[in-house]
């Protein structure tokens, strides 16, 4: 349907499914996700910190989506902030894009991911969702 935009959850068990090799020993996967929107220039938190000595949260390829629900085309920046802080993708979407990360991001202790708008919005913030997992052992 035009103009609901759908989270990727019901996608990412699929690519569970598909990348997690079967002699792989664990004891159990933990599988969580959120949404929100942007906050302007002001960098909103999209993954947290999984905390010390925790195993990394993976956010699957596809399993992070922006929407551009503004009236204007917008610009977002995804940073990995932490201990390897870089940007990880600087992309414009038109109105009523949307994008999904074209990679898999791993997110290790002591470093979250957060977006940002280059510009404040004209009329509406940019709304995300993600999923993501983590390997419990």
């Amino acid at each position: 349907m035009e103009g609901i935009f759908y989270p990727p959850f019901f996608v990412f068990c699929f690519n569970i499914l598909s990348c997690m090799p079967l002699t792989d020993d664990y004891s159990t996967i933990a599988f969580s996700g959120t949404k929100g929107a942007t906050n302007n220039t002001t960098g909103v938190t999209v993954v947290a910190d999984p905390g010390t000595g925790a195993n990394p949260y993976v956010v699957d390829k596809e399993d992070l989506g922006i929407l551009n629900e503004d009236t204007v085309a917008q610009t977002f920046i995804l940073r990995l902030t932490g201990g390897t802080s870089r940007i990880l993708e600087r992309v414009t979407l038109n109105v009523g894009d949307k994008w999904t990360n074209p990679n898999r991001i791993i997110v290790n202790p002591g470093e979250t991911v957060t977006v940002e708008l280059t510009t404040s919005i004209t009329t509406n913030q940019l709304p995300w969702s993600v999923a993501y997992f983590q390997v419990i052992n």
